[in-house]
């Protein structure tokens, strides 16, 4: 692997061949990312979790560079795909990162194989599928999906999404780079992933999470409020709330510094390498 952090490109073995980028070495930390994303949203992380850490961030399936796939998206396909990555990148257990939709997946994953999991960072998430209300889903699917099935592109929504998921301030060069992961979104894996989130109704066991978890927010976010994550936060045995002054949903790139320090010191308090 290497103790350097340029930044490399890799694939799982399969179907769907799964996209990772990987820099570092030491244990494992895994970034999953947001429902509009993809694994460039992390490119503000890896090198600074690669001077002590085997940082990769992967593309969920039909994102990014990963490959389309068959059938809906499913949760189980999803954490499947994720032993693979480890596996490509010799790890048995990893730290997980996950924003949004990101964090359901890795709180699913950590559902099915605890024994997987050193750690947990959630960040700007949800644990059940009601955390949006009846209208606030049906603006979301509105801006989303039903433009794109009704013949929009993703580029076409990208501006109107992006403005509800930065502040109002946000830098030109940080709201340009959202922009560009929804207009590269694979639109029907886009919306067969936001229809399979909203279907998995089973709420994430929240009491039962017995590794170190991190709940992380930013102050401007809707609807993953800083009041809902701690909610969440309040329900796992001893979990650590941050909450990122001036950020909204995709705090990791509207406030990256303050983002790693969180992180960054929670996963020093806690690795072996520490």
């Amino acid at each position: 692997m290497g103790n350097n952090n340029q930044i490399k490109t890799g694939y799982t073995e399969g179907a769907p061949a799964i996209a990772y980028d990987h820099c570092g070495s030491g244990e494992a930390v895994v970034f999953s990312h947001a429902i509009g994303g993809n694994r460039t949203n992390w490119r503000d992380q890896l090198p600074e979790f690669g001077k002590k850490f085997h940082a990769i961030a992967f593309d969920t399936r039909g994102y990014g560079a990963s490959e389309d796939y068959e059938g809906p998206f499913r949760l189980d396909d999803v954490a499947s795909d994720l032993i693979r990555v480890l596996e490509a990148t010799g790890h048995k257990r990893a730290h997980l990162v996950g924003l949004s939709m990101g964090g359901r997946l890795i709180l699913d994953f950590y559902e099915k194989h605890p024994e997987r999991v050193l750690s947990l960072s959630l960040c700007a998430t949800f644990h059940r599928s009601d955390f949006m209300s009846p209208e606030e889903w049906s603006e979301f699917r509105r801006r989303r999906s039903e433009r794109l099935l009704a013949g929009a592109e993703p580029i076409d929504i990208a501006e109107d999404v992006t403005n509800t998921l930065v502040r109002p301030d946000t830098s030109a060069a940080v709201r340009e780079r959202v922009k560009a992961s929804m207009s590269s979104l694979h639109k029907l894996s886009y919306v067969k992933a936001i229809e399979g989130i909203h279907a998995y109704m089973k709420p994430a066991k929240l009491e039962a999470i017995h590794v170190p978890t991190l709940v992380v927010a930013g102050d401007s976010d809707r609807p993953s409020t800083p009041e809902f994550c701690k909610h969440m936060a309040d329900q796992i045995p001893g979990a650590e709330l941050r909450i990122i002054p001036r950020a909204a949903h995709m705090l990791n790139m509207e406030q990256p510094e303050v983002f790693n320090s969180h992180v960054l010191s929670f996963l020093n308090r806690i690795s072996v390498n520490a």
